[in-house]
């Protein structure tokens, strides 16, 4: 698990230094410094959470948290986003393998969100079950949605055989915990359309035992 958590993390890192990268061409020297700030944070998070298999949902959040306010920076608060955490839930308690939603967070952002002009949204919901033993995590995003993000790629890359490093990253996660640990998790992906049957997004749910 901690191998491949470790690999998650240098791809976060790569896009993380891209933004920052962007700031300092673009001649804005306090962006840049604020977001070298968070960045700093980011890693000392990042450090602390590779040397174990789960960190407390409080800390995991926070790492979320970051990351979406380096993005919101590099693209100018092109999107929003909504954090909502159930009443029920004890951040401190509840134990998580860290980064799990990063890759489907990003995911979002980058192939659906930033093919918005305006309006673009991303939510972060957290609840329990009824008998507590399940937390369902949900990432919903109003972008364009996977149909539409695939012909986009298609036309840039015509190969069509290039995959996202951090999903398959997590998809091997995901297997360590069902086949190794008292964790059982999945994680279901959903196509959102209109009445037009136009994509409106994504929605990504996440379910693992606490």
């Amino acid at each position: 698990m901690q191998m491949l958590i470790t690999q998650i993390n240098p791809h976060f890192i790569f896009n993380s230094l891209n933004s920052i990268d962007y700031l300092i061409m673009k001649q804005k020297p306090r962006a840049a410094s604020r977001h070298l700030n968070r960045f700093s944070h980011l890693i000392r998070l990042l450090l602390k959470n590779a040397k174990v298999d789960e960190v407390s949902l409080k800390d995991d959040l926070k790492a979320l948290k970051l990351y979406l306010e380096m993005e919101q920076l590099r693209f100018r608060h092109q999107f929003e986003v909504v954090f909502k955490v159930g009443e029920n839930i004890d951040l401190d308690f509840i134990r998580v393998p860290p980064m799990l939603l990063q890759a489907y967070v990003e995911n979002a952002i980058w192939h659906g969100l930033l093919h918005k002009k305006e309006g673009g949204k991303i939510e972060l919901i957290y609840e329990l079950d009824e008998m507590q033993e399940r937390l369902k995590c949900t990432v919903l995003d109003n972008g364009i949605g996977r149909k539409k993000s695939l012909e986009l790629k298609a036309k840039q890359t015509p190969t069509g055989n290039q995959k996202s490093f951090g999903l398959n990253s997590v998809k091997d996660l995901v297997e360590i915990l069902n086949l190794l640990y008292d964790r059982p998790t999945q994680i279901q992906i959903s196509d959102l359309y209109d009445d037009a049957q136009n994509g409106i997004g994504t929605k990504v749910e996440v379910e693992i035992g606490v």
